[in-house]
């Protein structure tokens, strides 16, 4: 067994499989397992596989558990999801370390999306906040956000019309 033989062999199979990938239209995603290190005093973090890897891929995007007291679902006193804060490590395409929160119930996926875009919404300017508990869109007014964002997931119309909304203002920026 050689050392790294992961390692050498990893930039030739990623020169093959990019083109192809592409070519078909299709995402590849990989899963890898960060590892703390503690090299010169400074603490690092680093991944399986040597660099190539990294160095092969367009995106990394790195998901944790948020440390907020109040980020976990829980049914019957055992944890069945939380909110995850997913960071941009790497992106060929545009910035790196961007940041999205969301909700995650390890049953049923991504959840509270209406109050996602309500955020989104809001600081896009395409929802009013006319009040600190007050949720506007059009004529539609609700109070509290999280009745707000049970009102868009409840109306699958509206929130597709507010997040049509936000990419237009998005692009426009």
């Amino acid at each position: 067994m050689e050392m790294a033989g992961l390692a050498r062999l990893m930039p030739k199979v990623l020169r093959l499989l990019r083109p192809l990938l592409h070519e078909a239209n299709v995402a590849m995603i990989m899963i890898n397992q960060a590892r703390e290190s503690f090299t010169m005093g400074a603490k690092t973090v680093t991944y399986g596989g040597g660099r190539a890897l990294r160095h092969g891929i367009d995106i990394a995007v790195r998901l944790e558990a948020s440390n907020a007291p109040d980020n976990k679902l829980e049914l019957n006193g055992k944890k069945v999801g939380g909110m995850i804060i997913a960071t941009v490590e790497k992106c060929r395409g545009g910035t790196n370390g961007n940041q999205a929160e969301f909700w995650l119930d390890f049953s049923r996926g991504v959840i509270k999306t209406g109050c996602e875009v309500a955020q989104l919404g809001f600081a896009y300017g395409v929802i009013a906040r006319p009040s600190k508990v007050t949720w506007s869109y059009k004529d539609i007014s609700v109070v509290g956000a999280d009745n707000f964002g049970t009102h868009l997931e409840a109306n699958p119309l509206i929130l597709n019309e507010i997040l049509t909304e936000i990419k237009l203002r998005k692009s426009n920026r």
